[in-house]
C-alpha cells in the first residue's frame, strides 16, 4: 500500500508539472504527453519491481521467471503495434506504460494469497525513516544512467541518440550471466 501510494503522489506531481518537466527535458511542452505517459509508466514499474521482489522472496522461482520475462514481453506486444501503426515515440512510451500495467496487474495476482492490503502509519513512517538514507545512493545511480543520454541528446543527432542508447543496453547482456549468480545466491 505504501508504494503504490508514493508511487501514485510521485506520479501526479510529474504530471500536474508535465509541461514544465517537458520543456527542461525535451526542449519544449508540446511534447507533454511524452511526460505523462513515462510518469504512468514509471508509478506502475515501482508497483511491479515491489510485487516482482516479493515472488522472489517468498522462494517461487518458476513464478519468479515467468513473471520476468511476462513484462519485457507484454512491452512489446503493446509497444509493437502501436509503433507499427505510426504512433512514433508516444505509441513507444504509451505501450511501456500499457505493458507495465498488464504486468503489474499479472504480477499482483500471482501474489493474491501471500498479502493481507492494509496501511499502518507507523509502519510507513517506519519504514520511509529506515530507507530514507539510501535515496542519495540511488539517486545517485540513476543521475549516472540517465545524464549521459540527456547531455549526450543535447549535442547529437536523435538517430546517433538512439544508436548510443541501443549499445548501452546491449552491453547490459554481459552482466546478465554474473547477476543471476548473484540473485541465485541470495
Amino acid at each position: 500500500a505504501l508504494v503504490a501510494l508514493l508511487a501514485a503522489v510521485g506520479t501526479g506531481v510529474v504530471v500536474l508539472l508535465a509541461p514544465q518537466v517537458a520543456d527542461l527535458l525535451l526542449g519544449g511542452s508540446a511534447d507533454r504527453e511524452l511526460v505523462l505517459w513515462a510518469a504512468i509508466a514509471g508509478g506502475l514499474g515501482a508497483v511491479y519491481r515491489l510485487a516482482s521482489l516479493a515472488v522472489w522472496m517468498e522462494r517461487r522461482p518458476i513464478a519468479f521467471v515467468v513473471l520476468e520475462a511476462a513484462q519485457p514481453l507484454l512491452i512489446l506486444a503493446v509497444v509493437i503495434p502501436l509503433v507499427a501503426t505510426g504512433s512514433g515515440l508516444e505509441g513507444a512510451i504509451a505501450g511501456t506504460a500499457i505493458g507495465t500495467a498488464l504486468s503489474t496487474v499479472l504480477t499482483v495476482a500471482a501474489l493474491r494469497g501471500s498479502f493481507e492490503l492494509c496501511f499502518q502509519p507507523r509502519e510507513a513512517i517506519a519504514i520511509m525513516r529506515l530507507g530514507a538514507p539510501r535515496i542519495p545512493v540511488h539517486t545517485s545511480f540513476w543521475t549516472i544512467n540517465s545524464a549521459q543520454v540527456f547531455f549526450l541528446s543535447r549535442f547529437v543527432s536523435h538517430a546517433d541518440l538512439g544508436i548510443f542508447a541501443l549499445a548501452q543496453r546491449a552491453g547490459i547482456v554481459v552482466s546478465l550471466l554474473p547477476n543471476g549468480f548473484r540473485r541465485a545466491l541470495r
